[in-house]
């Protein structure tokens, strides 16, 4: 779906779970082709996935069941992450071996996100989603990235 106006690819971002299951009345097939590409956000701790092994497993099974339904489309989870701090199991250690099993994967994936934004406070997780602390300082995590 090459848009008409600006010749360019287009896209939307959803959580996995609507390009899997649906959303708002839609099924999964027309969420995952509203656009040339399947970029789903999937963030395991949503699941209940804390521990890092669980958390890549869980990303991964998430990967490989949009890109399963979607064969004509390119997917990429745009937006995945485990928090280092917030709540029981979180810690820049789970964090970086998160990411460091994510990235021996073929998932295709953004890290959400690069700083820890403190002004978020409506889940005790969320200021803590960075891969650097928010006075830009590297987390662990970072390192997984270093040379890549």
């Amino acid at each position: 779906m090459i848009s008409s106006r600006s010749r360019r690819p287009v896209t939307t971002s959803e959580p996995s779970s609507a390009s899997l299951t649906g959303v708002a009345g839609h099924s999964a097939a027309e969420v995952r082709h509203l656009g040339d590409w399947v970029l789903a956000t999937a963030h395991p701790y949503f699941a209940g996935k804390n521990g890092a092994a669980e958390a890549v497993a869980w990303t991964v099974e998430r990967y490989h069941a949009l890109a399963s339904v979607s064969p004509d489309r390119f997917v990429m989870l745009k937006e995945v992450g485990l928090p280092s701090a917030g709540d029981a199991g979180l810690s820049e250690e789970n964090q970086e071996t998160y990411y460091a099993a994510l990235v021996q994967t073929e998932t295709r994936f953004a890290a959400f996100e690069a700083f820890d934004q403190l002004w978020k406070q409506y889940l005790p997780v969320e200021p803590h989603w960075g891969i650097f602390r928010s006075d830009r300082t590297a987390k662990l995590a970072a390192g997984v990235f270093a040379g890549n």
